[in-house]
């Protein structure tokens, strides 16, 4: 038998195998300007790569989601980390536009391998009373990258061309890669037998995803590739729709058992609706500190930055929280975000500052006991023996407003006469962001008493590394 690892370890390695992707996305936003003059597109053909990138990590995490059956979890994680660095050499290295692309949307899968497999290890690592706490530790060390990505892409920028911020990456996963060697620890497989990935629906949804963002594209229309578009969700559509009814169950994109797990599925709802709201209102809340308040962009930026850092610094903390009284954690979480949404409201020149820090305090606060609680509850509802695969769904749930969002209430912030930002579009955003978190909350009180009356059993997992490690 050898030594068990600390469970720290085993938490902070394992969020790590993410960091070098979520800094080069942030890098990267720096970097437009580089890559537009590099291959020769505009702005928004360069917006296809986050296109790509998301629809492969979406639709990849539930297809692959399902090899934690029978592929040990450190494996997949490996895995998914050296194509990272295949993709960051080949993105350094190509000055083709459309292959660039291909390599982002490599990356995306490189990560669709390596989201669900961690689930899967705190799962089997950690109890139950322990499990948010990792997801608390896990959301800090994804605001950690997101907040030192952009420091350290202008200095890249600076001193070197964009394909430096690749090869730093390269640097940044090989040190993920060994950390998960060393620290993560060889537990098996959650099933027996081989998964079947449902490859053929996998890329029909990933062709619905394109077309859908595709048609919110203005430039699509603009060039006359609008129609094409819709042709291509409609075949796609008609096509999964198709296979799906047909296929077995383990070749289905979305199996049975799915739905057949209604604590799950509200679990994804509950999710979709936070992510939602949350998006919706900080994805636009930049644009509404400068423009509503005439804030600086160099004040702006501080007090955004200022936010970030609190919930590097408390994400442990509200993961503990949500292991000690996850119902009050969840409740207390809503409440601030909300309290700083009602703040943000009568914000305007002359008192936006004022409002502003006690705001970004409280949605700091708040989302920090809400993001760990959230994902606890969603991993209660997910069966034993299938957390890969369930994660998959739930996390994509989770990715998917990130994009919608935008296009969403894209129209409610822009004014129609001006093409400017319309301040009394986004108070009604915020509004509308106020009510989806109330139904969140009662989403996840629900879940929660549900969750209460099963028996401790069902709940129980054992945990491998911090007991025994073969």
């Amino acid at each position: 038998m050898r030594t068990p690892r600390p469970a720290r370890l085993i938490v902070l390695a394992t969020s790590a195998a993410v960091i070098a992707s979520v800094m080069s996305t942030s890098m990267l936003n720096l970097a437009q300007p580089d890559l537009v003059r590099t291959f020769g597109v505009g702005y928004e053909s360069l917006q296809w790569r986050h296109v790509v990138f998301w629809t492969a990590l979406g639709v990849g995490m539930p297809t692959l989601g399902r090899l934690c059956r029978s592929v040990r979890p450190r494996t997949l994680i490996l895995t998914g980390l050296a194509l990272f660095l295949v993709s960051a050499v080949g993105s350094a290295t190509t000055r083709t536009f459309g292959l660039w692309l291909g390599w982002q949307a490599l990356q995306g899968l490189a990560d669709a391998f390596i989201v669900p497999a961690q689930s899967v290890i705190i799962r089997q690592v950690l109890p139950e009373e322990r499990r948010g706490w990792a997801f608390g530790i896990m959301a800090s060390v994804i605001a950690a990258a997101n907040v030192v990505g952009p420091g350290i892409g202008g200095l890249i920028l600076q001193f070197g061309a964009w394909p430096m911020i690749f090869w730093f990456m390269c640097a940044v996963g090989i040190l993920a890669a060994i950390a998960s060697l060393v620290l993560i620890p060889a537990s098996p497989p959650e099933g027996g037998g081989t998964a079947r990935l449902p490859l053929a629906a996998a890329v029909l949804f990933a062709a619905m995803v394109v077309g859908v963002q595709a048609l919110l594209m203005p430039g699509e229309w603009a060039s006359g590739r609008g129609y094409a578009w819709l042709s291509v969700l409609a075949v796609a559509t008609a096509c999964f729709r198709l296979l799906e009814s047909r296929a077995a169950d383990d070749r289905r994109f979305a199996p049975r058992s799915l739905f057949r797990h209604r604590d799950f599925l509200v679990a994804m709802a509950r999710g979709f609706v936070v992510f939602t709201a949350v998006n919706a209102v900080f994805f636009f809340l930049p644009s509404h500190l400068r423009e509503s308040g005439r804030l600086p962009a160099a004040l702006a930026g501080s007090l955004l930055l200022a936010s970030a850092i609190i919930r590097v610094s408390l994400g442990g903390w509200g993961g503990r929280r949500s292991d000690a009284d996850l119902s009050r954690s969840l409740s207390v979480g809503v409440v601030l975000v909300i309290a700083a949404i009602l703040l943000f409201l009568p914000g305007g020149p002359g008192t936006m500052l004022y409002l502003a820090v006690p705001a970004l305090v409280l949605s700091s606060v708040g989302s920090v006991l809400l993001t760990p609680g959230l994902n606890k509850l969603g991993m209660r509802a997910m069966p034993e023996g299938d957390t890969g695969t369930f994660a998959g769904f739930f996390q994509l749930a989770q990715f998917l407003p990130g994009g919608l969002a935008g296009a969403a209430f894209g129209r409610l912030v822009e004014d129609g006469r001006t093409g400017g930002f319309d301040t009394a579009g986004y108070r009604w955003v915020l509004v509308i962001s106020a009510l989806l978190l109330l139904l969140a909350l009662l989403l996840a009180r629900r879940a929660e008493r549900r969750s209460d009356q099963r028996p401790a059993g069902a709940l129980a997992a054992r945990p491998l590394a911090v007991q025994e490690v073969e």
